[in-house]
């Protein structure tokens, strides 16, 4: 009887096999994981791209909202000044009566607070809100006027001298902003591990090549291409630990 026929299998052909199956699997593993955060990234992607997209219109409405705050107070400010130089008491009241309505009605609340006017006078014209309709409620309307001190203080104050008001306006486009940045960022990051993960399966693929080759040898040169494969399926397998594992 040979030599071939005694043993029941080669020791080399076992340890070839079962690295190739461990390879095989370690690659397998890669290519799930490189699809998984290749979706991840995508999702981020997409989300940012989608709160960009109502970043900037919320920064359009804040700066169209700005404009108009600024055309308001001048129309205000103008009938102060016509109401302080007005010829009768008839027509100081008439003028800070549309003064008040612009401040009262037409501002913005971040406006209205910036111009430290009373909280309580302010009535914005709400979309959808009940209208005055009577001559009864449109005379109560009107004698709702603005004290006399709060109209001068708002003719000598300005929008932009304080900051809280620009930040006010524009404080949900910079959060949109941010949080799309954000989702840009985790985005970018499960694209470099995805990344590192397509390497690991070129690193598996290689401890394929090696593993493999050891079988055309009939040496103990088999041996040594053995080897190599077995270090770098264990380099391999050490860097793809290391790696965060999508869920």
């Amino acid at each position: 009887m040979s030599d071939d026929e005694k043993k029941p299998f080669d020791v080399f052909e076992l340890c070839v096999a079962v690295l190739l199956g461990l390879s095989a699997i370690g690659a397998a593993l890669a290519g799930v994981q490189n699809g998984q955060w290749g979706g991840k990234m995508l999702e981020n992607f997409s989300v940012a791209n989608t709160t960009t997209t109502r970043a900037a219109k919320e920064y359009n409405e804040a700066v169209s909202n700005i404009n108009s705050d600024y055309a308001a107070v001048a129309q205000a400010k103008r009938s102060i000044l016509d109401g302080i130089y007005a010829k009768s008491a008839d027509e100081k009241e008439k003028d800070f009566q549309t003064a008040s309505y612009y401040l009262t009605q037409q501002l913005s609340e971040d406006a209205y607070e910036a111009l430290g006017l009373p909280k309580d006078k302010y009535e914005p014209d709400v979309p959808g809100a009940k209208k005055t309709t009577t001559e009864a409620e449109v005379e109560e309307d009107l004698k709702d006027v603005l004290p006399e001190e709060a109209l001068l203080v708002a003719l000598d104050t300005e929008l932009h001298d304080d900051d809280s008001y620009s930040n006010g306006m524009f404080e949900t486009a910079e959060k949109q902003l941010n949080e799309a940045e954000a989702k840009f960022a985790e985005g970018r990051a499960a694209n470099e591990t995805g990344d590192k993960y397509s390497l690991t399966t070129v690193y598996f693929t290689i401890a394929l090549f090696f593993a493999g080759l050891g079988l055309v040898f009939k040496t103990r040169m088999r041996w040594v291409f053995f080897s190599l494969g077995a270090v770098t399926f264990i380099g391999a397998a050490g860097y793809m630990l290391t790696l965060p594992w999508a869920s």
